[in-house]
């Protein structure tokens, strides 16, 4: 039985074999055969496995912050929230905030332990919107959010192609439909503060900004230090399981400190404290887990609740560094992120002791942990590479959001072309096996627009497939050829997009 959310089956488009291929092919990757316990020794039973990951889990979430880090974090994302704001935030939940909400949940995603999925809520609306509404309210309102609403089931996709260690599992928390309309509630009532309180240079979930402005940003700094030959050190950091690794307490008190009202913040509490979690492997869940640290990803919240925890390390860097200025009359740019890939901008030698004391008390107030083995540095300008940088090793390309750079613009564009290229190429081979008519055909080369982008070309975001491209996938299988049939609408769209 074919899944009905086959991720690359278009509208309309009949099973084919590819797709039977394709869905085989990702059971098999879920599959955990073997993992490596904290003893070293190998488990290959579903219950070693169980115990291995589960084990890993609960010392994970049982580490102790710093609480003058802690305090040394707060006072520098210290913020006033105007009053308005904190207003905004503890008024009752109205029904049309929910409806929204539900509306913006995601079609055919999987359910959290009660297995009610968003479809019924959306199919049952105008049967079930008032006690949906009263619901929400006594959960924000009134604090009342049971152990087993807050409860989520954590499935572990694989960050590598050979997994050894839970460590090299990815977790999401799979969570009640419930929970998470409230928690995009709350980030629906934020997300219009986010600009105020986040740094500049933080570019995720900012209106207007995107992940492109933060690789422009990448782009110009090491083009202005190749032009000038400045000595310019692109450090990439890697935070080890970042999303994971906030400790509720450090959370809550950063909240605290951006202004947040004690009732905004005890609704966050309510939703977070005493929280638990089961692993599932192969089909086998595990008992509760209690999570003391984690924004959870699967949570709506978790994306600007990990902004608003990283926010005071940016603002110290920021502070404390000189950074780079891309051209004359620009202020200095220290640090770009896009929520936990965090780029910084070193200019002297004496800037390495600095960002190593920020990053050591980041790690002490949150339980984060840098990870030297994956950070990178690249060396551009008149840098040297015999400089010290945290123990990150030099590398003549890094990758940073999926774009490779090196030390200059042309090496830069010609690596991260050459990959486009390549995927383009490769998704232009799988339609061959499948059975797509041609406005389909059409359709899938526009999905295709998103991996057509480049570190060295202006204006990212305007980039399109090229004409052969487009040629190269429409014209498969004698979809064009004279004499083929086409219909009116399949002749509309082709005669729209100028490919014939």
């Amino acid at each position: 039985m074919l899944d009905n959310d086959e991720p690359k089956r278009l509208a309309g488009e009949r099973p084919a074999h590819f797709h039977i291929l394709q869905m085989r092919k990702r059971q098999e990757a879920r599959m955990i055969r073997s993992i490596q316990d904290e003893c070293g020794y190998t488990q290959q039973t579903m219950k070693g496995i169980g115990r291995a990951y589960t084990s890993f889990l609960q010392r994970k979430h049982e580490i102790a912050v710093d609480e003058e880090c802690v305090t040394h974090m707060a006072e520098a994302g210290q913020r006033a929230l105007p009053t308005a704001w904190r207003d905004l935030l503890e008024q009752p939940i109205s029904l049309e905030e929910v409806h929204i909400a539900m509306r913006k949940g995601g079609k055919n995603k999987a359910p959290g332990s009660d297995a009610i999925g968003l479809e019924f809520y959306k199919a049952n609306w105008a049967t079930i919107q008032d006690d949906i509404g009263a619901m929400m309210n006594q959960m924000f309102m009134e604090r009342k959010v049971s152990a087993q609403q807050k409860h989520g089931v954590i499935v572990c996709l694989p960050k590598s192609s050979e997994p050894t260690t839970p460590a090299d599992f990815r977790p999401i928390t799979l969570l009640n439909t419930d929970y998470k309309i409230m928690a995009r509630i709350i980030t629906d009532r934020l997300r219009p503060m986010r600009e105020e309180l986040l740094h500049p240079r933080q570019y995720c979930g900012i209106p207007g900004m995107t992940i492109f402005e933060t690789m422009a940003t990448v782009r110009e700094a090491i083009a202005q230090a190749e032009v000038t030959r400045v000595p310019l050190c692109v450090l990439s950091l890697d935070i080890q399981e970042a999303f994971d690794r906030i400790s509720h307490q450090y959370l809550f008190i950063i909240l605290r400190s951006y202004g947040f009202s004690d009732y905004f913040v005890e609704r966050i509490k309510c939703m977070y404290e005493e929280a638990t979690s089961s692993v599932q492997i192969n089909g086998h869940v595990s008992g509760p887990i209690p999570i003391h640290s984690s924004v959870r990803q699967g949570c709506p919240m978790s994306m600007l609740l990990f902004a608003l925890c990283v926010d005071p390390l940016l603002r110290i860097l920021d502070q404390k560094l000189p950074g780079i200025r891309i051209g004359k009359r620009a202020r200095k740019t220290v640090v770009v992120a896009y929520t936990d890939d965090i780029t910084i901008f070193v200019t002297t030698p004496t800037d390495v002791p600095v960002i190593n004391d920020a990053i050591q008390c980041y790690e002490k107030a949150t339980t984060a942990r840098l990870n030297t083995r994956k950070s990178k540095a690249l060396a551009v300008g008149g840098w040297s590479t015999s400089t010290d940088r945290l123990n990150t090793p030099y590398h003549a390309e890094i990758k940073i959001l999926g774009v490779t750079f090196a030390s200059t613009i042309e090496q830069s564009m010609n690596k991260s072309w050459a990959n486009v290229t390549g995927k383009v190429k490769t998704q232009a081979r799988d339609i061959y096996e499948r059975d797509i008519s041609l406005s389909q055909r059409i359709r899938y080369v526009q999905a295709s627009e998103n991996m057509a982008y480049g570190p060295g070309v202006p204006g990212t975001h305007d980039v399109y497939p090229t004409t052969d491209q487009c040629y190269c996938v429409v014209h498969m299988e004698g979809s064009n050829v004279p004499g083929t049939n086409i219909d009116s609408t399949e002749a509309e769209e082709t005669r729209r997009l100028g490919l014939n």
